[in-house]
């Protein structure tokens, strides 16, 4: 699932928020690479903001939204079924 540019002002994207922590999660690790000091480079809090980030996921069908509120967008039905074939 690819950044979604159609949907304007939207809460929580998938894509987004998974980039997201994986940067903060890079950053550390490079920092430890580089011998700095991880922890002042990269707060804990920051770690702990990364590993809960939202990401919207449909228990019933198994499957992340790509933003809230996706599931209820006039298109949606069309886009799930097409990831999900």
């Amino acid at each position: 699932m690819g950044p979604d540019d159609w949907h304007p002002n939207v809460n929580n994207n998938a894509f987004t928020n998974v980039m997201a922590s994986l940067a903060i999660h890079w950053a550390r690790y490079f920092a430890c690479l580089c011998n700095r000091n991880e922890r002042s480079e990269v707060p804990d809090d920051w770690i702990q903001k990364a590993v809960y980030l939202e990401l919207p996921f449909d228990n019933v069908r198994r499957l992340h939204y790509q933003h809230e509120g996706y599931q209820d967008c006039k298109y949606a039905l069309c886009n799930v079924l097409s990831i999900s074939m």
